[in-house]
């Protein structure tokens, strides 16, 4: 195993506090303490958005877990680190997988969805399934 690269994980601490940046602005922006912000369009403003934060994070989890399992850390210290932020994003996405389809069915028991509007959530990655534990790749 190759000795840790402290530039490449530097790059990496950056993306996930990006993405936690990203995940309170999504979250305080589109979501109030009763839910949905209605002022705002589901399909316009908010799936796009968690189509891509979904995917960003998905991949920095995936991109960290590879060189977790490419790197030998002299201190434990800083593994332990690296796999708290695996969970951390994955806690993020699953909140936004979890906000992005219980405003969807919403949605579609209210006013429904046109066929449009169908086709074009039915093409993201979010509306899928979440993958499986990240965590059995460490």
């Amino acid at each position: 195993m190759a000795r840790s690269n402290q530039g490449v994980f530097k790059a990496i601490r950056k993306k996930v506090e990006e993405l936690e940046k990203d995940y309170w602005n999504i979250k305080n922006t589109y979501f109030d303490n009763n839910g949905w912000n209605a002022k705002y369009d589901f399909f316009t403003d908010f799936a796009y958005l968690a189509e891509s934060f979904y995917n960003e994070t998905n991949s920095a989890m995936f991109e960290i877990i590879a060189l977790l399992n490419s790197t030998k850390f002299e201190n434990p210290r800083k593994t332990m680190e690296y796999q708290e932020f695996i969970k951390m994003l994955d806690c993020m996405k699953k909140d936004i997988w979890y906000k992005f389809h219980e405003t969807l069915n919403l949605i579609r028991i209210g006013s429904g969805i046109s066929e449009a509007e169908k086709e074009t959530i039915d093409n993201m990655n979010i509306l899928k399934l979440l993958e499986s534990d990240p965590q059995k790749y460490i």
